[in-house]
């Protein structure tokens, strides 16, 4: 008997490499490969663009949040700081001792007067500081974090 090498096999026409019909073959399965890829690729990108409007919306409403929040606590600050001036303003022991303060400058002992009502006021921490206004509207007298009369300018 003959080896193995000297037995031929058949082949059929449509499978040989060169053939139209593999070439056909190869052609329908690339193009299958690039539609699933682009297929993917598409449904990736929708996903990450609505991902992506998400993460804006949820951002835009918690500094919308904020916003408001920081707004109501401004008006909140705001109002407190005119009832305290508005007080100040309407009592006549306070607008007595300013106009004893503006009146003599000078006087240690009108200062004293003055600031000594002062120290009630700014005990509590919500002021930094004490102004008093002449009547052009320029800075009289001040004091910063206290009303010690080394802290005065």
């Amino acid at each position: 008997m003959s080896s193995r090498d000297d037995i031929a096999l058949p082949v059929p026409a449509s499978t040989e490499s060169g053939s139209p019909a593999a070439r056909g073959f190869d052609w329908a399965l690339l193009a299958l490969l690039l539609a699933a890829l682009a297929v993917v690729g598409g449904a990736g990108a929708y996903y990450l663009k609505k991902l992506d409007t998400a993460a804006h919306k949820d951002a835009e409403m918690n500094l919308a949040a904020v916003a408001e929040l920081k707004i109501r606590e401004i008006v909140q600050w705001r109002k407190e700081r005119l009832r305290d001036a508005m007080f100040i303003r309407q009592t006549p022991y306070a607008s007595r001792r300013a106009i004893d303060a503006l009146a003599q400058p000078t006087q240690a002992r009108t200062r004293l007067m003055f600031t000594s009502w002062l120290d009630a006021i700014m005990a509590d921490g919500c002021f930094k500081q004490a102004l008093l206004l002449n009547a052009q509207l320029d800075v009289a007298w001040g004091c910063l974090e206290s009303t010690d009369t080394g802290n005065q300018r």
